[in-house]
C-alpha cells in the first residue's frame, strides 16, 4: 500500500522512503530488500508528522504576526497588503479551491484535494494552458 501521487520530494511516497534509506542506488532489480519495512514507515510518519506540524505553526505564526502588527497599528495597510502578498508567495492554499470549509465533509474535501492533485498532474504533462483549476 504505496501512496501512488508524487510527494512534495519527488516519486511516490515510497519511493523517498527508499532514496533516503539508499535503496535503488545499484542497477540491480528491485529485491525483497527494497520492500519497505514497518521501521521505514514509521519513520516515514514521524517525518510526515513533524514537518505538517512545522508548516502549520510556521504558517500561524507568520499569518499571526502580521494581522496583530495591523491591528496594532504598527504597520500601515500598504505593508500589511505586502506582507500578504509575501505570505501568499510563500504558502500556497493549504486547501486549495476549497472554502467554506465548516458545510464540507471530510470526504467532500479529500475529493477535491484529489481532483486538484490530477488537475496539476494534467497541467505538468499536457502544459500551463490545459483548463482551469476545480473548483
Amino acid at each position: 500500500m504505496t501512496k501512488k501521487t508524487p510527494s512534495k520530494g519527488g516519486g511516490t511516497h515510497a519511493d523517498r522512503i527508499k532514496r533516503e534509506r539508499g535503496a535503488g542506488k545499484s542497477a540491480s532489480p528491485p529485491s525483497d530488500s527494497d520492500a519497505l519495512t514497518l521501521d521505514e514507515m514509521l519513520g516515514w510518519l514521524r517525518h510526515e508528522t513533524a514537518a505538517v506540524s512545522k508548516e502549520a505553526e510556521l504558517r500561524i505564526r507568520e499569518a499571526t504576526a502580521i494581522v496583530a502588527d495591523f491591528g496594532r497599528g504598527q504597520i500601515s495597510q500598504e505593508e500589511a497588503n505586502k506582507r500578504l502578498l509575501r505570505y501568499d508567495e510563500r504558502w500556497p492554499d493549504a486547501l486549495e479551491g476549497v472554502y467554506n470549509l465548516e458545510s464540507k465533509t471530510d470526504e467532500q474535501i479529500l475529493r477535491h484535494v484529489d481532483d486538484v492533485a490530477r488537475w496539476r498532474l494534467s497541467r505538468e504533462t499536457s502544459g500551463p494552458g490545459s483548463g482551469t483549476p476545480p473548483r
